[in-house]
């Protein structure tokens, strides 16, 4: 079995190489497939992400969030706990900086600051996913630790999506003992729902 280095290797080169409209037409797929699964439908707090190193791009489904007057926010790096994500209110009127992985984060401002029992749904990046609803992220292990006591599959509580390129689909992942294996894994081209 591959090593999870050697997995998150392969994998952020597969999407990274996807042209810009497979990419595109990925998103609004993605999208699609939501909304077919009315995974949005008793949330009022949605949590993303903005795309980076080819990403599965969430920009039409922030847009479609906005258009139906849900309340989108983003993942910021914590100033104190290091490691781990706040997620602040985003608008489009939003000031966004580089953190220091060069990635856009809202400016921190604690008044924009939405505690995570707030979110109803949580849009995760990943680099890797597996039939199982395995997670593979870039290795800083922020998601796993920010989203650590999050039950996914209690009623009422945050629910963790995650958001991927169907060629991100990995054969098999290595688990390690703080990874949080997704229930939603949404593709660019079907749900994958994991019991």
């Amino acid at each position: 079995m591959q090593s999870r280095a050697e997995i998150r290797s392969f994998y952020r080169k597969v999407r990274q190489t996807l042209p810009t409209e497979a990419q595109n037409k990925a998103s609004l797929s993605a999208l699609q497939i939501m909304l077919k699964n009315n995974l949005f439908d008793h949330s009022n707090t949605v949590a993303t992400y903005l795309a980076n190193d080819g990403e599965l791009d969430p920009s039409p489904i922030i847009k479609y969030l906005w258009s139906v007057k849900k309340h989108v926010c983003l993942p910021v790096l914590h100033p104190f706990n290091s490691g781990s994500l706040l997620f602040l209110k985003y608008t489009a009127d939003t000031k966004l900086i580089k953190n220091r992985f060069n990635i856009l984060e809202p400016s921190l401002d604690v008044t924009q600051v939405v505690p995570i029992e707030q979110i109803d749904v949580v849009l995760t990046p990943l680099v890797a996913f597996d039939n199982r609803g395995n997670r593979l992220g870039m290795g800083g292990g922020f998601y796993d630790r920010s989203l650590a006591k999050i039950s996914s599959n209690k009623k009422g509580k945050t629910q963790i999506i995650g958001l991927a390129h169907e060629q991100q689909k990995s054969p098999s992942i290595p688990v390690e003992e703080w990874d949080i294996p997704l229930e939603k894994i949404v593709s660019s081209a079907q749900l994958y729902t994991f019991v």
